[in-house]
């Protein structure tokens, strides 16, 4: 019987494995449902040049915190046996703390998820003259960049890493025991305070300067795009390697109720129902990348089990073997956040060059008229797009689910080890507008003066600027005013992903004595498999606690 149960649950373990690896790649480069992509029309979705760029141009990760349910750091070495390891004590609780930390790697493949199309670099330039230039990427008019030949480029390169720090606290305390200690009830407590640091680097290589910003003709303009991500005039979308992007606070708290329903030497298994607390910060987007504590201060419910069977030991039984498993499903609440998103099929349209309204572009075509100019002439005034595109919004995170199973060795000298894996599944969050869409702005032409261009994109492409420029008149800018449809709340949401992490852990439990004590060193390494929705990351731990 125990065989059965052991093999049932080994199939449980390798089931989601094999429904990740089936599931990670879109079917089509542009379903929306997947991840609102784009990859190129000429590319075979069947190859891995589509596939290895699932979702990009996206404004906004949500991580995967550290410290929650069923990761190594939470778990290893502190089940609930713990619970009753004081045998000569009536209190049957057990208290834990846990140092921990950890990094992304790749910072290039990281970048990338906000990039267009998972470019590593983009290439931005001044006058874009030639129909046939491929090699365009960004119109540095829409950054505020005018210089004074009237031309500029350069090469852009990202990277983008975060690093997390702290301190944990569990807790966990059984209750309405039967006779034999082999039935009863729990409750599970457990938090930590977070300290996160993220960085979005910008390196900017300058091939031509344009002979500097123009600041005669536009006395606020930048004179490169390293200057155009800092710049006042943005209230939003901002990229500083200046800024010290970080974020102490205490994460959200995990409270839970369970029943541990059987408990012996070989077998043991529970189930719990809880409750997410969220006590984090959630997204303002005034910076891309910006850290956040938590789960972005949603609400939450949670429900699981842990389980464990011995399926060997030695012939003088000092020596016992364990399977673990503990899975854990969660669904987060709806909450309001500010995010920014793009217009569909238009990647980083966020920041292209808007007229807020038509009361703006008859003001720039009036302008345009006179004799003089100004510092607000016709040709340059306009709205930065990433001021008018990033609104409060409703963010639904919805269903995650994961589990861990582990080996886990103990020999009764107080010696313990063991060795996991993780697979870790989420839904795409679903965003909304939090307000009716009550303005009218339409994209500014290149030319200005209060014309519009309904088709223009980022890249300044010269069959787009020229074959969609209207006329100043109120009925072309009625035409191409921007509805709600016209917005791709997509971008501005994190898609679905399947990830996975490897842990290792070797600790020692001293349960000879009266209120017993555990220490453990562990690490793990998370990793996704073509999905730079996840960030490839590794963490390490450090852990003591005490049964009483």
């Amino acid at each position: 019987m125990k065989n059965r149960i052991l093999l049932s649950l080994l199939v449980l373990g390798v089931a989601p494995a094999a429904f990740a690896s089936d599931g990670c790649c879109p079917k089509s480069c542009s379903s929306s449902s997947d991840c609102n992509t784009s990859c190129s029309s000429s590319t075979d979705c069947n190859t891995d040049e589509c596939c290895g760029c699932p979702c990009a141009g996206k404004t906004y990760l949500s991580m995967r915190p550290l410290y929650t349910s069923q990761r190594a750091e939470l778990i290893a070495g502190f089940r609930n046996d713990r619970m009753v390891a004081a045998a000569e004590s009536c209190f049957n609780g057990a208290v834990e703390i846990v140092g921990f930390g950890g990094r992304t790697t790749k910072p290039s493949q990281l970048a990338s998820y906000f990039l267009p199309q998972c470019k590593r670099t983009l290439e931005a330039r001044g006058i874009i003259t030639d129909a046939n230039d491929k090699n365009t990427d960004l119109d540095v008019q829409n950054f505020n960049i005018f210089t004074v030949d009237r031309d500029f480029a350069s090469t852009l390169t990202f990277k983008a890493q975060q690093s997390v720090g702290g301190v944990g606290f569990h807790y966990k305390q059984g209750f309405a025991f039967n006779d034999d200690h082999s039935t009863w009830w729990y409750g599970e407590l457990s938090t930590s305070v977070q300290h996160v640091h993220n960085r979005m680097t910008l390196c900017e290589t300058v091939t031509n300067s344009g002979g500097g910003a123009d600041l005669e003709r536009a006395p606020n303009a930048v004179a490169n795009m390293t200057e155009a991500f800092r710049q006042d005039a943005w209230c939003f979308g901002k990229i500083d390697d200046c800024k010290n992007m970080t974020k102490t606070a205490l994460a959200d708290i995990e409270a839970k109720l369970g029943i541990e329903w059987m408990y012996n030497d070989t077998c043991k298994i529970g189930s719990y129902a809880g409750l997410i607390i969220p006590t984090g910060n959630k997204a303002k987007a005034i910076y891309v990348f910006e850290p956040i504590v938590g789960n972005g201060k949603h609400w939450g419910l949670m429900w699981g089990n842990d389980t464990m069977f011995e399926f060997w030991n030695n012939c003088d039984e000092t020596l016992h073997a364990y399977f673990a498993l503990a899975t854990n499903a969660q669904y987060l609440f709806r909450n309001h956040q500010v995010r920014s998103f793009d217009l569909k099929n238009k990647p980083w349209s966020r920041y292209q060059e808007t007229y807020l309204s038509f009361d703006q572009a008859q003001e720039a075509n009036v302008l345009c008229n006179r004799s003089t100019t100004n510092a607000t002439s016709g040709p340059l005034l306009a709205t930065p797009g990433i001021n008018i595109f990033t609104q409060e919004v409703k963010v639904t995170p919805g269903y995650s689910f994961n589990i861990t199973t582990a080996l886990v060795v103990r020999r009764d000298c107080g010696f313990e080890g063991e060795l996991g894996f993780n697979f870790f599944a989420r839904q795409a969050e679903c965003v909304k507008l939090a307000n009716s869409w009550c303005i009218s702005p339409a994209l500014k032409a290149a030319n200005g003066c209060g014309d519009v261009n309904p088709i223009r994109d980022i890249t300044g492409n010269h069959l787009l600027e020229e074959g969609g420029t209207l006329d100043f008149s109120q009925d072309n800018y009625n035409y191409s005013i921007l509805t709600a449809s016209d917005l791709d709340l997509g971008s501005a949401a994190t898609p679905r992903i399947l990830s996975y992490t490897i842990h290792g852990a070797l600790g020692y439990r001293f349960d000879d004595m009266r209120f017993p004590i555990h220490a453990s060193l562990g690490g793990s390494y998370e990793f996704g498999q073509r999905d730079f929705a996840v960030a490839d990351r590794w963490t390490i731990f450090g852990k003591v606690g005490m049964a009483f």
